[in-house]
């Protein structure tokens, strides 16, 4: 009778060492998956980057090319805006005469 728990024992010792032996495998085949997620994502993340960067080259360009059209109509528009200014004030003296002199 001292045979059978003896040889349940074994049994038992053998199927540990069995997953023992798995769980390392899985181990080290995770460890491998974990590399190669970690090496795409960081390539994602470069070429993110690098679209990003070539994004903002050109929007520097667009705003250096364009930025100086816009300069210039603002300015023409400050000296139009100068000039109804002007002739807004003399166009109220003259009213403002006119109404003097109906008086």
């Amino acid at each position: 009778m001292n045979s059978l728990p003896t040889l349940m024992s074994g049994l038992t010792i053998l199927f540990c060492l069995a997953v023992l032996v798995q769980a390392f495998r899985l181990d080290r085949r995770l460890k491998a998956v974990q590399t190669a997620e970690h090496s795409r994502m960081v390539e994602a993340l470069d070429t993110a980057s690098d679209r990003a960067e070539e994004v903002t080259r050109k929007l520097r360009d667009l705003l250096r090319s364009e930025g100086a059209t816009l300069q210039a109509e603002l300015s023409k528009g400050r000296e139009v805006a100068d000039e109804l200014v002007i002739m807004v004030g003399v166009a109220d003296a003259a009213a403002e005469r006119l109404a003097n002199k109906m008086e």
